[in-house]
């Protein structure tokens, strides 16, 4: 508990409360709340009573004078930081500090409001978090991290040196939850060459057939990191390729490339691999969703006599024979690969 060390007056009095022990190790926050006219006379007690159980060292509350505004400034005392934060208490009993705004009953925000602010900083406040709950400058930061190309062939391989070795090229910590190890380590050798892709790309497509997702998150006080977890946990998971930022058929404008074609009662599985080498980008296949749907691509049969036709209007007839579709996505370097997978 903390202990007063000044008693509450009315306005433009300071009332101090000693830092806890647990503040004293992390950054430290001090308030000064600025009392607009207009407030109650309780105000001040009240907004002292709401503070109590707050994660700060000290409040400071007195009476509003020109130029008084919502602010942050930040100290580096010998490597502890120390932020003292002005609020400005409005005449409708709301405080106001930079990147929010809280009433009395709004206590658990206020909490989390001071946790942002030790745990990401100053310039984080007042800016929203993104995907995977992560800040902008985050999101960035894994993105580039996971842009390292993959310089090895995966096919065949087991997932989980698959996975380990991609792991070790990484400048991005990469931890498993319980369970999730053993799951990669009885998952069947991994069939797609993934030789050439970006290590996000490449881990996510890995393992996918594992039945895992990929994660980032931060946790308290720590840069991002990895996780890997149960798909059926995540809420969110690092995809298999991003959407294009151009149309497909300028991306790969192979796509659109005529030829003389002819296949006679041919596996999908032979097939398919005869046009990736010819288009010259890389085929990932949704080994999940064939799964689920129980499409055997060895045992689909394509009949095709001869016709001249495109590169994308022929992926499209022999994958109907299977009810599946294609779509062209890229990696974090921004290069082409075909996603094959069951149609919606």
């Amino acid at each position: 508990m903390r202990t007063p060390i000044a008693g509450l007056r009315l306005a433009g009095a300071i009332v101090l409360f000693a830092a806890t022990a647990s503040a004293a190790e992390k950054a430290v926050i001090d308030f000064e709340i600025v009392m607009e006219a207009g407030l109650p006379p309780t105000a001040a007690q009240e907004w002292m009573q709401l503070f109590k159980g707050l994660d700060q060292s000290g409040v400071r509350i007195r009476s509003a004078t020109g130029g008084d505004r919502p602010d942050i400034a930040k100290q580096d005392l010998g490597g502890k930081v120390r932020y003292k934060v002005v609020g400005v208490l409005r005449g409708n009993n709301t405080l106001i500090v930079p990147g929010g705004s809280f009433g009395r009953n709004d206590k658990a925000q206020l909490r989390q409001w001071i946790e942002k602010l030790r745990d990401t900083g100053v310039d984080s406040i007042g800016e929203k978090e993104g995907a995977f709950g992560l800040l902008s400058k985050h999101l960035v930061e894994v993105h580039e991290k996971l842009g390292v190309p993959v310089s090895f062939s995966t096919s065949g391989r087991p997932p989980r040196e698959v996975v380990a070795q991609i792991q070790r090229g990484l400048k991005i910590e990469l931890v498993f939850e319980a369970g999730t190890e053993d799951a990669l380590q009885e998952a069947d050798p991994f069939a797609d060459d993934l030789n050439g892709l970006t290590a996000g790309t490449a881990l996510a497509a890995a393992l996918r057939p594992a039945g895992l997702a990929l994660v980032p998150e931060r946790t308290r006080g720590e840069q991002p990191r990895l996780r890997v977890v149960d798909a059926r946990d995540a809420m969110q998971s690092w995809p298999i390729g991003w959407p294009l930022k151009k149309p497909a058929t300028e991306t790969v404008p192979k796509l659109l490339e005529f030829l003389s074609v002819e296949i006679d009662n041919t596996p999908l599985a032979e097939a398919l691999p005869a046009i990736q080498e010819r288009l010259g980008v890389p085929f990932l296949y949704d080994y999940n969703g064939l799964a689920r749907n129980k499409v055997e691509l060895d045992k689909v049969l394509v009949t095709l006599p001869v016709k001249r036709t495109y590169y994308a209007k022929l992926l499209d007839r022999i994958l109907a024979k299977a009810n599946l579709g294609w779509e062209v996505r890229q990696d974090e370097r921004d290069q082409t690969f075909i996603w094959i997978s069951p149609k919606r």
